[in-house]
């Protein structure tokens, strides 16, 4: 996030995973424009001024762009490919995207001309001259560059960067020369922000070790950690107030803390920040009655009876961070629900009796996630995680079956389904696709084309007696396919924004899906036909939806969950 003023007004500029930045007024709170152009998700956004007027740039993790816009219309003025990948690769080729990334941007002066700073995963920090858009200096780090900032120290400009091997690189703007790495972090450097207290230069560094930590700019010398959060510190920030220093820090634990510069062990959390928000959901059962089972953003898997509402377990040992997966099914007669989160490990619960039957540790990143297929009658679970995989586990022997490497970017979200006695996995990712494959051999069955952004939920039904999946996306469509042919039935385009959830059922014989957007509905429709049969608005923003067992809806919004009734949701019959 970028703050400005124009015309003496205050305005804020914040960067999402929906390709979108969007420019707030902050006398109103309302949006003034929203600025689309990038592939992928937008990184990282600065404000400056070029020849008179307040610029916004903003960075695509995914396209490798810095794009320039006027503040205030919200016009485009400019567009920068300012990493290309570093060894020619094929287009789709997974090591090439992610070398063209551009991970964060800062601005500065250097020898009376502003210039624009970009970093990347390419490991490269590159200077920019952002009258001429001529690179200046190219600056070198041995790993991949998650933040940058500029600062000043003694008059002169440096580029400060905060890299995956934990270190934070100063570098001098002018001469490229490295002035200091300073170590200290146990996990990835992810940000970091420059600021002066007086005439002495500081930076903050954030990182995945929970920890901000303060450094001085002239001498490498780490002054104060910041401890406190509970989850991956993401970012940072500085402001005088009531004339004294203060860092700002921003967290996956979903808070935001305040840190008195002056007393550096002293913090204090924001007032009213916000906890437990629910992030995951679904439908499972607890003795033969139907419960909605949730994960938060605190680690914990909640389990309410679905009739009552009434909280029947609460279920910890997630170590931390969030639950970003849940899959339910039945194992010998029991309810069970496998949760997968950000500490890299799934957990297997009895919904009954609350007890954890079993845990894998140490898969690769978080897992995004989690379905439930067989495999010559044995329960296999199919999970996608972050970094590209997708993985099936046998849960009667804990063996991996394979671990696949399919998409090119993220694996979103999967679903199983059974296609001529086969059981077989629909991933979807960051690269627009959706992927069918065998959930056993791996193999291929086709790959699903259509959509022009991120698909981030799927879901499998039969249509017409069809093998079909529904797939929802960021550009603000949610698709049918027939997975025998791979042909596309139908384009759900009613929500005009991004797509975050899909949910299907069969309720008296009719092939229903329910989407949720980021416009705050959810939109129960036909599969068969794609004709909508009602429109349910939320108070705020949408984290799932999940049909069922007689067609009842679930829908995670903010910290609550709603149960909806089949008679509520229109003539679904």
């Amino acid at each position: 996030m970028a703050c400005a003023h124009v015309n003496g007004r205050p305005f804020a500029v914040t960067a999402s995973d929906d390709g979108t930045a969007r420019v707030w007024d902050l006398t109103k709170g309302t949006t003034v424009h929203v600025l689309r152009g990038h592939r992928g998700r937008v990184s990282s956004v600065v404000c400056t001024e070029i020849a008179g007027r307040a610029v916004v740039i903003t960075a695509g993790s995914d396209d490798g762009y810095a794009r320039f816009w006027d503040m205030a219309s919200g016009e485009p003025t400019g567009v920068l490919f300012a990493h290309e990948p570093s060894e020619p690769g094929h287009p789709e080729d997974f090591v090439a995207l992610l070398h063209q990334s551009v991970s964060s941007v800062d601005c500065a002066v250097l020898e009376g001309r502003p210039v624009l700073v970009t970093a990347s995963f390419d490991g490269t920090a590159r200077v920019w001259d952002l009258a001429t858009h001529k690179k200046l200096r190219v600056l070198h780090c041995p790993y991949e560059i998650y933040g940058v900032s500029c600062g000043r120290v003694e008059g002169r400009p440096v580029v400060v960067a905060a890299s995956r091997h934990s270190e934070v690189f100063v570098w001098d703007m002018a001469t490229a020369e490295l002035l200091h790495v300073l170590s200290g972090h146990t996990g990835v450097a992810n940000s970091v922000r420059c600021f002066d207290m007086g005439d002495t230069p500081y930076t903050v560094s954030t990182s995945w070790d929970e920890t901000a930590r303060v450094w001085s700019l002239a001498t490498g010398e780490l002054v104060a950690v910041l401890t406190g959060h509970a989850e991956s510190v993401n970012g940072a920030d500085f402001v005088m107030l009531d004339r004294r220093p203060v860092a700002l820090t921003a967290s996956t634990d979903a808070t935001l803390r305040i840190w008195d510069l002056t007393q550096p062990q002293h913090e204090v959390p924001l007032p009213g920040a916000c906890t437990r928000l629910t992030s995951a959901g679904g439908w499972g059962s607890a003795e033969g009655s139907p419960v909605v089972v949730t994960g938060d953003t605190e680690g914990t898997v909640t389990v309410q009876d679905a009739a009552t509402g009434e909280v029947v377990g609460d279920f910890t040992g997630h170590e931390r961070g969030i639950i970003a997966s849940l899959a339910c099914t039945e194992l010998d007669g029991a309810g069970v629900a496998l949760s997968g989160g950000s500490d890299g490990t799934l957990r297997l619960w009895d919904l009954a009796t609350g007890s954890e039957m079993l845990c894998v540790n140490e898969l690769p990143g978080t897992t995004s996630g989690l379905a439930w297929t067989r495999a010559e009658g044995r329960p296999v679970a199919v999970s996608a995680n972050e970094l590209g995989y997708a993985i099936s586990l046998d849960m009667e022997s804990l063996s991996s079956l394979e671990l696949y490497a399919r998409h090119t970017g993220n694996v979103n979200d999967v679903a199983c389904t059974d296609m001529r006695g086969q059981p077989m996995a629909v991933t979807v990712g960051s690269d627009d696709t959706a992927r069918v494959w065998n959930a056993v051999t791996g193999r291929t069955h086709r790959v699903l084309r259509g959509h022009t952004r991120l698909v981030v939920s799927v879901a499998t039904i039969a249509v017409d007696g069809k093998p079909a999946a529904v797939t929802a996306s960021y550009d603000a469509t949610a698709r049918v396919w027939d997975l025998a042919t791979g042909r596309c039935l139908h384009v759900y385009a009613e929500h005009g924004e991004p797509v975050s959830s899909v949910t299907c059922a069969t309720v008296g014989g009719r092939a229903l899906v329910a989407t949720a957007g980021f416009d705050q509905t959810v939109r129960v429709w036909d599969a068969a036909t794609g004709v909508t049969l009602s429109r349910l608005p939320f108070p705020s923003s949408l984290r799932f939806v999940s049909f069922g067992p007689n067609g009842e809806l679930a829908v995670g919004f903010g910290w609550d969950v709603a149960v909806l009734d089949p008679n509520a949701l229109g003539n679904l019959t």
